[in-house]
């Protein structure tokens, strides 16, 4: 069964329904400004503490003295590194005390069709550092005008493909990912997963709940359909 994580989260109802369908990560976005979606740390705080163990907390940070203390301060599954960081700070904060929270890693893949083939080998070798490195999964991303993430625009599917499926660690797919296109996505891509966040709006950080049951419904039919 595809694994689905709601992302861009910044109210409590949100998070409630996203969980009560079934999503199995909820992430917030902390400190990263040039987001509509982003919070402060006492905000997602509050609100990652409410998701029970399954909250993500998606940041930019360089620190690794803070990541450890918002760990410390709240039970995450994972931080989602979302800033370009590099394997050696990954592995650095992987060997830090994190506990059982688990370190995922963006990769950034062009919404261009021609520049993102120039990228493919790269990212392929970016995915196997970051794995070698401790990544416990990886997030491929659509990048628009180098900004990575939150631009709802999509990937191109079969080049995707070819870095998901050489990728050492599941790969969870964003950017542009709606009920509309979630099992075509992951059929044309072969992730393991979805990281869906404005494609569930009605405006940046807020869901539609109507979008929200869509979606899970969508994702979790496949799985039934497959068992």
């Amino acid at each position: 069964m595809a694994t689905l994580k709601i992302c861009g989260i910044t109210r409590f109802a949100d998070l409630k329904l996203a969980l009560r369908l079934g999503a199995d990560y909820i992430g917030a976005i902390v400190q990263i400004p040039r987001s509509p979606r982003s919070l402060d740390e006492a905000r997602a705080t509050a609100l990652l503490m409410a998701a029970a163990g399954r909250g993500v907390m998606v940041t930019e940070s360089e620190s690794i003295t803070q990541l450890e203390g918002f760990a410390r301060r709240c039970p995450l599954a994972a931080i989602q590194l979302h800033g370009g960081q590099s394997e050696d700070h990954l592995r650095r904060l992987r060997q830090g005390a994190l506990g059982a929270t688990e370190v995922w890693a963006v990769l950034s893949m062009s919404a261009d069709r021609e520049q993102a083939g120039r990228e493919i080998d790269s990212l392929i070798q970016r995915a196997q550092a970051f794995a070698d490195a401790g990544a416990s999964r990886l997030v491929l991303d659509a990048k628009v005008r180098g900004v990575s993430g939150g631009t709802g625009v999509p990937v191109n599917w079969e080049l995707a493909r070819q870095v998901i499926e050489r990728a050492p660690v599941p790969v969870l797919l964003a950017g542009g990912i709606t009920a509309h296109n979630a099992i075509a996505a992951l059929g044309a891509t072969g992730a393991r997963g979805l990281d869906v966040s404005s494609g569930v709006e009605r405006s940046p950080g807020v869901k539609s709940p109507a979008a929200l049951r869509s979606l899970v419904l969508a994702v979790r039919s496949r799985g039934a359909a497959s068992t």
